[in-house]
């Protein structure tokens, strides 16, 4: 099939109504197995022809600074700004006008995430944003709840040129809503944010999210602290990797369930550091230190997740000996998408009733 014809395919597909909540569920998942966000579909970044599987061997260290600095560039440099902000100037909107400082826009964007002179920003985020402000076809994104946005900045290019003048925002999207409303939930993407909806702050959505993928396992018990804390949280993040994060840590609750039947959730702010803090009361840490090493199996899927996210660390109970370990600092490396570095295993004197898991959360 031809590029051009693809792209027609996957937007009838996209915006077809008649297709059952059965069919469009199997058409995401196929979607979302065969097109990977490092392969860009579209005639891709610069008008040119499509380009194969990219590899990426850039070397990063893990930096959330780093990522907070890629995502406020949404919120201080004004040709990025409109991308994700309700146009408020007196001047006329023009898609066109946006559209062309994208070559500028994407060779600066890039450099947060790729090249020796990188900041950390790992290449899933990179592309993310990329593929939301594209004004040419790309690829499928999700948001934080694996939910596809089906309308992107590159699907409101005919309406700008059919309502000359007026911000896209206003666009009624084929699904039914407002483009505004998929700008809004793009930036809960990138951002914890407290001038939202009460299901949609930090501490609800974190509450939820626990709750859901420890299917039942175990209790789940939130502090008074935490309670505070999540009303008030506003940080920028890449939410879908925290998530992501945070799904595979409740897996391992859910798996170890036999040693201990309560999950207990807390956050606090510590050093311009929001942590949340998971602690799975009676358990233990089972393996050798091989295992907690970081650099195979599901300790080092969930490093990769979270590098650049938040720092990472958890304590326990392991071969009878106290210990932390230290899965992601400021001197934890990564090839690509790979970790290099391994764990750093540290003896304690701390008592933790438990396995505790610490994600540390930078604050701009």
């Amino acid at each position: 099939m031809k590029q051009k014809e693809l792209e027609q395919f996957l937007h009838f597909l996209n915006h077809n109504k008649t297709l059952t909540k059965s069919q469009r569920k199997k058409y995401e998942q196929l979607l979302a197995r065969d097109c990977a966000p490092s392969e860009v579909i579209t005639p891709a970044e610069q008008n040119e022809p499509a380009k194969q599987k990219i590899v990426d061997d850039t070397i990063r260290i893990h930096n959330p600074d780093g990522v907070i600095s890629f995502l406020r560039q949404f919120s201080i440099d004004d040709s990025l700004k409109w991308y994700t902000h309700k146009w408020d100037t007196s001047d006329p909107f023009s898609f066109e006008d946006m559209a062309s400082t994208i070559k500028s826009n994407q060779a600066k964007l890039k450099g947060f995430c790729f090249g020796k002179n990188n900041v950390g920003v790992p290449a899933p985020l990179y592309y993310h944003v990329w593929n939301f402000i594209c004004p040419n076809k790309t690829n499928v994104i999700k948001d934080q709840h694996e939910k596809i946005f089906p309308t992107k900045w590159a699907d409101t290019k005919q309406w700008c040129k059919e309502n000359e003048g007026e911000w896209p925002g206003k666009y009624i999207t084929p699904e039914g809503v407002s483009f505004e409303h998929e700008i809004n939930r793009f930036k809960r993407t990138i951002e914890f944010r407290t001038d939202v909806e009460t299901d949609e702050k930090f501490g609800f959505q974190i509450k939820s999210l626990i709750k859901k993928s420890v299917h039942g396992a175990v209790k789940v018990e939130f502090t008074d602290r935490f309670n505070k804390i999540g009303r008030e949280a506003k940080f920028y993040c890449y939410v879908n990797s925290a998530f992501s994060g945070i799904r595979k840590l409740c897996d391992w609750v859910a798996a170890y369930k036999t040693l201990g039947d309560t999950l207990l959730v807390d956050a606090f702010v510590e050093d311009k550091m929001l942590i949340l803090s998971l602690l799975h009361k009676n358990s233990r840490m089972t393996g050798g230190e091989q295992k907690f090493n970081g650099l195979s199996g599901d300790f080092k899927s969930v490093r990769e997740t979270l590098f650049s996210v938040c720092d990472f660390e958890m304590s326990g109970l392991l071969n009878e000996e106290m210990v932390r370990i230290v899965a992601l600092d400021k001197e934890t490396k990564a090839e690509g998408s790979s970790i290099i570095t391994p764990t750093k295993i540290i003896q304690t004197q701390d008592s933790i009733e438990g396995v505790s898991y610490l994600l540390k959360f930078h604050l701009q």
